[in-house]
Order: C-alpha cells, then structure tokens, then sequence
C-alpha cells in the first residue's frame, strides 16, 4: 500500500504553528551582528566652535597680539592696538559668526555692535570684523558675510585681507568624524557641547548611522537583541567629590532612535534627585555616566515607549543634557568646553537597511 503524505492543513494546528516559527529570524537567539557608527548624518555643537586663547598671533599694524574667544568676549590684546573687548551677545557656528556689544571703554565705538566673521581654511581660523558701529545686535547679524571665498581681499568694503589667528584650541573636540568606527583614546571624542548661559536648555546634538567601521556605504539598522542593544561609549571616570561621594564624572547626553530620521523614539531619562550628582545611580536613560572600561552606557531597544512592532533603529540622535539636567562633570569643567563627549556608538544586533536609508 502507497504511504500517502498528508496535507498541509492536516497537519495538526500545534505542529504547523511550530514550523512556521522555525523559518522566521529571531533576533533574540540569533548570533549578534554588531556595527558601529559609520557615518554622520548631523552635528551642531551647543558651543562656540573656536573656544579658545590664541597667545601670539601676528596682526598687520599691531604686531604680537593675543587673543581670547569664548562665550563671555572676544579680546584681542597687543603692545601697539592696545585692547579690544567685545562682550559676546550670540554666536551661530552654522554661519560662522560671533555678535558682541563692543566695550564702554571702546575709544571708537563704545556700546555700539560687532560681527565677526570666521572660516577655518588650511587648519587655521581666519576672521574678518564685518561689522563694528551697529546699533543693535540684530544690525549687526544684517550685515552681509565678508567674503570667505577670498582670504586675501574678500575682508570688507577695503577689500582687506582676513586676520589669520591660528590652529583651533580644541580641534579634536568638534571633528565629528572621530565618533566613527569602535573607541579610541581620550582624544577620540567629539563635544557636543553647551551653552551655560542658557538656562534650562539642552545642548548640541549629533545623528550617526551604523555600518561596516570605515564603510560609509554600508547600511545596518539596530534591531531589538537579547539585553542591551545599543552601547554609547563617552568619557567618564570614577573620582571622589568634595564631600567624599565616590561617583563618575559624568556629562549627561540623551538618546533617541529612528527608523527613517524623521521619528524619533527616546529612551526616557530619568533623575533620582535623592542622590549626589556624582552618583551613577542618579541617572537612568541617559549616555555619559559609565566609564567605558565598565561597559559603558547600554540601552534595551525594548525600554522604549511607543515604536512599533519590528521596529529598526536605523539612526541614533545624541543631545547634550545642557543646563536642562545637572551632573556632576560640568560642575568642574571650564564653562566653556562642557558638554557630553562622545567617543563611540555600537549597536550589538543588526540587520542590513533597506537601500532608502541614507
């Protein structure tokens, strides 16, 4: 007698649900596929990009001059120009210029508004003052850009040459480029920065992509593994406080996911206000509390309210806690080089993007 294979719908309901889950990919037993951050999609640090003291640059007509740029004045100091002091009234880093209120003891302009222009060409900052009588702050963002196209003579209506001041103070700090690919040293980082001025805002932020480390072409999306998936690795290390608390110096940075760049999806970062701020325990949700040699900042796609399900975190957005949060490592830091500083991004389970994802 012929052995007659039965159906597919005789095939008891139990049993049939159970080899159709045997062909589907599950990512929570699979082996994992990690990738790190291999691209930057966007960044805009909260602080002023050209921080910095600049001790001896040479300036037609003034010879040896010294200058100090920050988010409290722009201060050119030499032996023949004597001082200029510009209080800083704003700063756009997109446009590469500062606005400033020139000082009451200005023997020209006292009181009125300047404009510098910047660009960084060759390594080297470049400026050029624009502006200089302006009555407001806003007349002086009016006026027209100098020429950043024209080192020599694009420096206003003279057609005067720009003021070459020198190197940035912290280059490594706003090279996004160095988040890419899996950590490196202390200077393998990029700030995202802050303005301290502001009260109870966040500070800059970065979006990255993940794929191959040195592949920009590649394109992965972080998918939801068993524990952690994604890991951000900043800078912290463990110290002691004043009063004796042992801590981290962390530098609070938030953290978003989306699948497409337009919806994002946050892990919720919560404060335990009970604790000191050098305390790890203090902060949930959030990047910049765990040193990276105790496996940094991990985050469970599975802790996010609202995505759907197989949902892709095809991006990640970092912003920097700003004054909106307090932590420990901006109450020591300098003014104005604080904020998070990323080192790394690795997402630990992965599967390639759909060929839209830029």
């Amino acid at each position: 007698m012929r052995w007659i294979a039965p159906s597919r719908a005789a095939l008891p309901f139990a049993l049939l649900l159970a080899l159709l889950a045997a062909c589907q990919p599950d990512t929570k037993d699979s082996p994992p596929t990690p990738a790190y951050a291999n691209r930057v999609l966007a960044y805009a640090p909260g602080t002023l990009v050209i921080n910095g003291t600049y001790p001896n640059v040479t300036v037609v007509y003034c010879g040896s001059t010294a200058y100090t740029i920050n988010l409290q004045k722009w201060e050119a100091t030499s032996a023949v120009c004597g001082t200029q002091l510009v209080h800083t009234s704003s700063y756009n880093n997109a446009g590469q210029y500062l606005i400033g209120q020139n000082d009451a003891t200005d023997p020209y302009n006292p009181n009125l508004y300047s404009r510098f222009d910047w660009v960084i060409s060759g390594g080297d900052i470049y400026y050029c003052q624009s502006a200089y009588d302006a009555v407001t702050p806003a007349a002086a963002e009016a006026v027209a850009a100098a020429n950043r196209a024209d080192l020599i003579s694009g420096c206003g209506s003279f057609s005067s040459p720009w003021s070459k001041i020198g190197a940035p103070a912290w280059p490594y700090f706003f090279d996004p480029s160095r988040v890419l690919g899996p950590p490196g040293d202390y200077t393998n980082v990029v700030s995202l920065g802050y303005n301290p001025a502001l009260s109870s805002a966040l500070g800059g932020t970065l979006v990255l992509g993940f794929g191959a480390a040195g592949d920009p072409a590649d394109r992965r999306c972080a998918v939801d593994g068993p524990g952690a998936d994604i890991v951000v690795i900043e800078n912290p290390f463990r110290t002691t406080d004043s009063q004796g608390n042992a801590g981290t110096n962390n530098e609070l940075a938030t953290v978003e996911v989306s699948a497409d760049g337009s919806t994002w999806y946050e892990f919720p970062p919560t404060i335990d206000a009970g604790k000191a701020l050098i305390d790890p325990a203090r902060y949930t949700g959030f990047a910049g509390v765990i040193p990276a040699n105790e496996g940094g900042d991990r985050f469970d796609l599975a802790a996010i309210p609202g995505p759907p399900d197989g949902f892709l975190a095809c991006y990640v957005r970092l912003t920097d806690g700003g004054t909106r949060w307090a932590d420990y490592g901006n109450t020591q830091s300098d003014a104005n080089f604080s904020g998070a500083d990323i080192d790394a991004v690795e997402a630990l389970y992965t599967v390639p993007a759909a060929a839209t994802v830029p």
